[in-house]
């Protein structure tokens, strides 16, 4: 199972169930971010992904799934904010059909641009941010040690993502092997 595969991985109804990738020094969150992955569920609320720093691990930015629709969450010295993509150009995801989602962030005029493309709609946030350059993103649930501490209530409250995610792409290399806990063959 690979979760950089056609094939992928399926995240089970847990919330330990989940991917870890360990991101190369060169991979750096304030010169440039991008990644990209597909993911497929019924799930209306669960966690898609967080990226977090091992060295400041209470810093994190992540997109979950809220009542099916998307939602950038941002925890940084400088910000916390949620921000819900319009409904309007975002359709609830939870509708068991793959979805392509392409994350970044490039130095804008004003700050930090987010971009967050869905199925090739894209929703840019401007925002300033001081987060550390992280180089761990967890897909699908949550590290154990983080329940409780170190994310918010609503990211492991409200049920665990459960559906499938591939072809998750990175333009760096891996710092070291993902790790894979409590997951399956995606059907």
């Amino acid at each position: 199972m690979n979760v950089t595969t056609s094939t992928g991985v399926k995240i089970e109804p847990y919330n330990s169930s989940r991917v870890e990738l360990h991101l190369g020094p060169r991979y750096r969150f304030y010169k440039e971010l991008m990644f990209a992955f597909e993911f497929r569920t019924d799930s209306a609320n669960g966690t898609l992904f967080y990226g977090r720093s091992e060295a400041y691990p209470e810093e994190f930015v992540a997109l979950v799934l809220r009542n099916g629709r998307p939602v950038h969450k941002i925890q940084c010295p400088s910000l916390h904010a949620d921000i819900t993509l319009p409904s309007t150009i975002f359709p609830p995801l939870n509708d068991n059909r793959w979805h392509r989602v392409i994350y970044s962030t490039r130095l804008g005029r004003f700050g930090y641009n987010g971009i967050i493309d869905v199925d090739g709609t894209n929703h840019t946030s401007v925002y300033e941010v001081n987060c550390e350059d992280f180089d761990t993103v967890i897909f699908g649930g949550h590290r154990p040690t983080h329940v409780g501490t170190l994310l918010p209530a609503e990211m492991t409250d409200h049920g665990s993502f459960e559906g499938c995610m591939k072809e998750a792409y990175f333009p760096y290399p891996f710092s070291s092997p993902g790790g894979y806990y409590v997951v399956s063959q995606c059907d």
